[in-house]
């Protein structure tokens, strides 16, 4: 195609959409690939991720391994929080946790319920306010979270 005869971005991409994906693998290569196992507890859970949804929960795990922080940036319906309670779940291996999700209000009683579907053997979380969405813990005197707790905060965005 003619430079000359591209006058839009959509035209552009579709001109370069070889050379544009292959930078963007370059530039990132996949955390966790086709060929890679899942982990087994991905199998332990109540709620079977699509194998899509999968590859991102391995390639979030992926990300807290090598650093503190990993985003899970999707379209609508794809399965955000599936995919961040199954990651927060895998990633934990079976040990004890504390995890802290920042969601916006419309979401944290759907936040609870995920977490009630996919999440083997727990107990339901209990709402605490409208700051603190909710909060799964084992509660006891001077006692911090115990395994699996979760913590999710309403956040207003203003």
């Amino acid at each position: 195609m003619d430079h000359d005869n591209i006058t839009d971005i959509p035209t552009y991409l579709r001109a370069h959409a070889q050379e544009l994906g292959d930078r963007i693998l370059e530039s990132y290569p996949p955390l966790h690939s086709v060929d890679d196992p899942p982990s087994p507890i991905i199998g332990k859970l109540l709620r079977k991720p699509y194998p899509a949804q999968t590859l991102a929960i391995m390639g979030l795990v992926r990300r807290w391994q090598q650093a503190r922080a990993g985003a899970v940036i999707a379209e609508c319906g794809t399965g955000k929080t599936l995919i961040s309670l199954a990651a927060v779940q895998t990633h934990a291996e079976d040990r004890s946790f504390t995890a802290l999700a920042m969601v916006p209000p419309q979401l944290v009683e759907k936040w609870c319920r995920e977490a009630i579907l996919i999440r083997p053997g727990k107990s339901a979380p209990h709402r605490l306010g409208h700051l603190l969405g909710w909060i799964q813990v084992w509660m006891g005197v001077s006692q911090s979270p115990s395994a699996g707790a979760f913590i999710a905060m309403a956040v207003l965005v203003l």
